[in-house]
């Protein structure tokens, strides 16, 4: 009934940006889900305290070593969004990025257009990762 999925992501260093992608921010493997379903994450940590947060999907899930820490997700629009650890855990603490990439799901497949093409970021004041659709100017 449930798939697991466990995988590991580390920030893209500086020289390997390109063009329009966010410092510190982003990844080398982003958190891939479509959107409408629901997901129940399980988060531990192995070394100190951490803090698994996205804030405009509005999660912040602490990580304890020797403790399980449940959240439940339904993401009900396309978009990237992005967070960080939100613990002071350490020297890396500010190294620690989060990206999630939801996508509308057509026929069993990705529609990974209706991101790139249908959406533009928002650069204004406001929270990272907030898309707004480009007809609706």
């Amino acid at each position: 009934m449930f798939k697991t999925m466990s995988f590991d992501s580390y920030i893209v260093i500086e020289s390997s940006l390109e063009l329009g992608s966010r410092r510190l921010l982003e990844v080398d493997v982003p958190l891939q889900i479509p959107i409408d379903n629901a997901y129940r994450f399980l988060v531990t940590a192995s070394d100190v305290l951490h803090a698994w947060a996205v804030p405009e999907l509005g999660i912040k899930i602490d990580a304890v070593p020797g403790r399980l820490s449940q959240y439940l997700l339904r993401i009900e629009r396309p978009g990237v969004f992005y967070g960080q650890c939100s613990e002071l855990c350490g020297v890396g603490h500010g190294f620690m990025p989060i990206v999630v990439e939801a996508y509308q799901v057509v026929d069993g497949m990705f529609a990974v257009d209706d991101i790139v093409e249908g959406y533009d970021a928002y650069d204004g004041f406001g929270p990272v990762g907030y898309f707004h659709r480009r007809d609706s100017k």
